[in-house]
């Protein structure tokens, strides 16, 4: 069986994948998360018990932490979805953008590179265990920002415009050295803004909202370098991996808002406490 780290899997994204792959695959998911205003161990309620997965809470910047996880549960694949998000944070925090995305994709990559390598104390050995992979869950946001038309494609240069692209565009460059100096097996997605990100955060401060103020909508000032378009030509992974979209974003959206008008709990959990004084931090001063 294979043991599968997965960091930030209390994330809306991380903890998809980690119901994804328990219901695919007979792996054994190792969910790594800080828990920060993002992660929420509700979203993995039904699968705490599962004996196949496992959390551990840690920073993926303690590298001691993250050495006994290795130790313990004999790792040979890495997911790495942690991340400090929001652009608008990384505007007016950017050091802890720099120092969780950077630093700690290279002690996440810097450890399984010490138990993955055949020889751990030859610099210069490029030999590996069978089957190891490290996956970095990257952004198109690190390249920048595009006009009225194009698309973004795999070979297009990266321009990145805010702390917070910034600090995954570096944490790419750093996978890419731990292979080409290295020789570790690794791959990088940059996929476009999912549901969550892009429309979700708003309806759950609707739906929130709705009853409770005359005010659900009002505008604020643009930020700082704000990227107005982002698109991706997808043709390389419809036509070589055979991938459709399942919805239309109009089905999508509409399931998606189902969803959470009938999981009132939930929504109330999750707009509250740390996740509701970061949107009263950085907007409501915005107004």
């Amino acid at each position: 069986m294979k043991n599968i780290l997965v960091t930030g899997g209390a994330g809306f994204i991380g903890s998809n994948f980690v119901h994804h792959m328990l219901q695919n695959h007979d792996y054994h998911i190792i969910n790594i998360d800080a828990l920060t205003y993002a992660g929420n161990l509700d979203n993995l309620r039904d699968v705490e018990n599962d004996p196949r997965y496992t959390f551990v809470k840690a920073d993926i910047r303690d590298r001691d932490a993250l050495t006994a996880v290795f130790e313990k549960y004999g790792i040979d694949t890495v997911v790495n979805f942690a991340a400090e998000s929001h652009v608008d944070r990384s505007i007016t925090e950017p050091e802890i953008f720099l120092t969780t995305n950077v630093i700690g994709t290279q002690t996440l990559l810097d450890v399984a590179k010490r138990f993955w390598k055949t020889a751990p104390d030859d610099k210069y050995s490029r030999e590996y265990k069978e089957g190891v992979k490290y996956l970095q869950v990257s952004t198109d946001e690190v390249y920048g920002a595009l006009g009225k038309t194009g698309m973004f494609e795999e070979t297009t240069p990266l321009s990145p415009n805010s702390p917070y692209s910034a600090s995954k565009a570096s944490a790419d460059m750093v996978v890419r050295a731990y292979h080409e100096t290295f020789g570790m097996p690794v791959n990088i997605t940059r996929c476009s803004n999912n549901y969550e990100k892009a429309n979700i955060e708003i309806v759950r401060l609707i739906i929130r909202t709705l009853g409770k103020s005359e005010e659900l909508i009002q505008h604020v000032k643009d930020r700082p370098g704000h990227d107005r378009r982002y698109a991706i030509d997808n043709t390389k992974i419809t036509t070589q991996l055979g991938w459709a979209p399942k919805y239309t974003f109009e089905q999508g959206i509409a399931e998606t808002i189902e969803w959470y008008c009938t999981h009132g709990e939930w929504m109330e959990k999750i707009t509250s406490g740390d996740y509701m004084h970061y949107y009263d931090k950085m907007y409501r001063a915005a107004r």
